[in-house]
């Protein structure tokens, strides 16, 4: 192992640098962590990504209304509201029975143009209509008459016909009736259609008025022809599934219940007690609250005293308000209606605190630098100096405040952080397959800490110093062995891995070096 001397002159580590940052360390008071309470921000910060979590969506089947009973008396009764009044006004043009059964033969072929008529059911009605009106004795009387209410009854009577052919023996269901009324009324436009084509929209408007009026009074109980061709057969739609707020839907709260060594049944009941309280309005009230105070260089945010540089503050606090603006929306996602309520951003502590409590952070950032030395794997080997630079007191945390200002972030937060780090570390090291590589943390347990920096707003920096306390702690403890030690060194001088879904952290995956 390197001595002290050799480990100094071969990184040109400053002596006067590591006092000072480990002077900062012990000189403030400590702040140590109730281990109930660390559970708790772990557990209420589990829950809340479950609730902003998307929302999974499954398809639903909707059956089709029931039809509303018939509102017309009878097609009789409508063919007299046809003809009432003078019946001049509404004489059929020369010429037109022809044209019409024309249309009509082009519903069989499958040529007409009109939506909706290549229906098989409604080429049936209208093949049994098209043999009736092409019996020479009825042409030659519409020919002679002109009158359209034979049409319709000739019509409602073949589409009749058509429609209890169709119906399977073993229907007992009703709806074949409605087709009738369905098909006639498709019956009667493409009569209007005719008289479109031919110009007589212009010199008959009453005909064509009292076309419009049958059409829309055999549609009261089907008012789109197209559409609601296939009516009464339902429709699938994809609904969202409601949140059923149970811990076995909840995978990062097992998670925290299994590194506490806490039952499900009592995370449950813990939730079930705080439902009203761990909401996304309450999330959302703690992110502006933060934000107000990050603005206004008041306790409860990182400030530029806990950056070896003013550059680097900056570049941080930019990239706050981007990752601020994107949690904010992401639960505003989640809970579309909280856009329309108003969630004040500033608590009564902001005003009431005239000096800031926010306690220096600065030993890490000197530490982040001491490991980012690329030939820094001696460093792991000399517990004289390197290990003992590690004992920073439970004081120099990030935003360490006197009383918890927010809802889901504890007011020491980087003890916290470090409290359940070792923790999960404890845990995974327990339950490690040993003939796999030494890994720190699990990935559940790296998915839960990730959600703590998030909320919590832990930057890079911290976390690298902080994972480095915990595996010095069990090197310490003769928990891990020394070449365990030297691959956690490794690991944390290198960049992580991409996610797909980075979490809103500044340089998440930076190695030390970065800083």
């Amino acid at each position: 192992m390197a001595s002290r001397q050799s480990y100094q002159s071969q990184h040109g580590v400053n002596n006067s640098s590591k006092d000072m940052g480990r002077s900062r360390a012990q000189s403030a008071p400590q702040h140590p962590v109730d281990p109930d309470e660390a559970r708790s921000f772990a557990l209420r910060t589990a829950y809340l990504h479950y609730l902003l979590q998307p929302k999974a969506k499954r398809k639903q089947y909707v059956p089709a209304p029931k039809q509303p009973a018939r509102a017309h008396t009878s097609v009789g009764q409508l063919v007299q509201d046809f003809v009432s009044g003078n019946s001049s006004s509404i004489k059929l043009p020369h010429n037109f029975a022809t044209a019409l059964l024309d249309r009509v033969g082009g519903v069989l072929r499958g040529s007409e143009a009109l939506p909706g008529y290549s229906d098989a059911a409604v080429k049936r009605s209208f093949a049994e209509a098209y043999t009736a009106f092409s019996e020479k004795t009825f042409r030659k009387t519409i020919e002679k008459e002109r009158k359209f209410e034979p049409l319709v009854l000739i019509f409602y009577s073949a589409a009749t016909k058509a429609a209890q052919k169709g119906k399977g023996a073993d229907d007992e269901s009703d709806s074949w009736k409605l087709l009738p009324d369905r098909h006639l009324a498709m019956f009667v436009r493409l009569a209007a259609n005719v008289m479109k084509d031919q110009g007589h929209d212009r010199d008959r408007p009453e005909l064509m008025s009292r076309l419009t009026d049958l059409e829309s009074k055999l549609l009261r109980n089907d008012q789109d022809l197209v559409s609601n061709s296939s009516a009464g057969t339902g429709t699938t739609i994809e609904v969202i599934v409601p949140l059923s707020y149970e811990v076995k839907d909840m995978p990062m709260v097992q998670t925290v219940a299994s590194i506490f060594g806490m039952g499900l049944s009592e995370a449950q009941k813990i939730l079930n007690e705080k439902r009203q309280v761990w909401t996304e309005e309450a999330a959302l009230k703690d992110l502006k609250s933060y934000q107000t105070r990050l603005n206004a260089n008041l306790p409860g945010t990182l400030s530029s005293h806990d950056f070896d540089v003013e550059d680097a503050f900056t570049e941080w606090k930019k990239s706050e308000a981007t990752h601020l603006s994107q949690m904010m929306m992401d639960i505003l996602t989640a809970k579309p209606e909280l856009a329309k309520t108003k969630t004040g951003p500033i608590d009564q502590s902001m005003t009431s605190r005239p000096t800031s409590m926010y306690e220096n952070d600065q030993a890490y950032a000197d530490l982040s630098r001491v490991i980012s030395d690329p030939s820094a794997s001696s460093f792991a080997f000399d517990p004289s100096i390197s290990l003992s630079s590690l004992a920073i007191g439970e004081s120099s945390s990030i935003r360490a405040v006197d009383e918890t200002i927010y809802t889901f972030t504890p007011p020491n937060p980087r003890s916290f952080y470090k409290n359940i780090l070792q923790q999960a570390m404890m845990f995974d090291q327990m339950h490690a397959d040993p003939n796999n590589d030494y890994q720190p943390l699990s990935h559940k347990s790296m998915d839960l800490l990730n959600e703590l920096s998030v909320r919590w707003r832990i930057p890079q920096f911290s976390r690298l110093i902080v994972l480095l306390e915990g595996v010095a702690n069990q090197f310490l403890e003769k928990e891990i062995a020394p070449e365990d030690l030297d691959a956690a060194f490794d690991i944390i001088k290198s960049p992580s891995q991409e996610l797909k879904k980075p979490p809103h952290i500044h340089q998440y995956n930076a190695p030390p070096d970065r800083f």
